[in-house]
């Protein structure tokens, strides 16, 4: 339950994010959006992890420099979203990164790329996913 709770919580955080970077986007560019994002978010992640006793300078370097890359994409992820929602708007640009997401998650699982567990995508999954794309492709023209 507690997983759950914590993906409905961070996919809030994810619209208000986007919606905020949106609103920075247009005062002062995209990248910059992008760079005081990434930069909030670390001083916010840095101050909470001190403040939780959590950081653990020298595990830091026990994590492999690929997987390190992650925070990086968050720019090109911030940039995708401000970008979109610029020109389609939020609600079609929210629904086409949960469609992004899902088919590389169904992709890296099947394949059980980045360490991740080998799950079969059958014919349920593959049902909901057309689903899904159905109710963009209605968001889109509607």
């Amino acid at each position: 339950m507690k997983g759950i709770l914590a993906a409905i919580a961070a996919g809030g955080f994810i619209t208000l994010q986007s919606a905020a970077n949106s609103r920075i986007g247009e005062a002062l560019g995209t990248w910059q959006a992008a760079a005081l994002t990434q930069l909030t978010g670390f001083v916010g992640a840095l101050a909470l992890a001190l403040l939780l006793r959590g950081l653990q300078p020298r595990t830091l370097l026990a994590v492999k420099p690929v997987y390190a890359t992650g925070g990086a994409l968050g720019a090109l992820i911030i940039f995708g979203n401000v970008t979109s929602i610029h020109q389609i708007g939020i609600t079609l640009t929210t629904s086409l990164v949960l469609l992004a997401q899902l088919a590389l998650t169904f992709l890296i699982e099947s394949r059980g790329w980045l360490g991740a567990a080998r799950i079969r995508v059958g014919p349920a999954q593959a049902a909901g996913f057309a689903l899904m794309v159905g109710g963009v492709l209605l968001l889109a023209i509607g």
